[in-house]
């Protein structure tokens, strides 16, 4: 009897635990998918000049909304494409006519960021990753 009542106080724990390593996979998963997707278009986007059209998608998720502006630009073949930015903006810079420098995916045309999203900015750093450990760790 002692040993299925240890058993049983202790499956809770083995459960709560799996549940945080799936978790932890994910959101490695995800860090790793958006900091290789940001990469390969700072390192691979074809730099083109764009409009903007003035048009934007609002997205409403908890409390402020996110707009992400329609551009135009043309394609390095002469190809115009009237876009989506990948990249939510501030209303202030949202204007039409507005010269903006974008990068677009040469494999996916449609998939258009602006260029000062993608200069400069490191999405995953490696060395904050012990850091989040510490922080996250059960210091009593």
């Amino acid at each position: 009897m002692t040993v299925a009542k240890i058993g049983a106080s202790v499956w809770p724990v083995r459960v709560a635990g799996a549940i945080a390593i799936t978790i932890a996979i994910g959101l490695g998963f995800a860090a790793w998918k958006i900091g290789a997707t940001h990469h390969r278009m700072a390192r691979a986007g074809v730099a083109v000049e764009g409009r903007m059209t003035g048009a934007y998608r609002e997205v409403r998720a908890r409390g402020a909304p996110s707009l992400y502006p329609t551009v135009s630009y043309r394609t390095t073949e002469g190809r115009v494409i009237v876009g989506g930015l990948e990249h939510s903006v501030d209303m202030a810079e949202i204007q039409r006519r507005r010269v903006v420098a974008l990068r677009y995916d040469p494999d996916a045309p449609e998939r258009v960021h602006l260029a000062s999203a993608m200069a400069g900015a490191r999405v995953c750093c490696p060395g904050s990753w012990p850091a989040l450990a510490w922080a996250s760790g059960p210091w009593d």
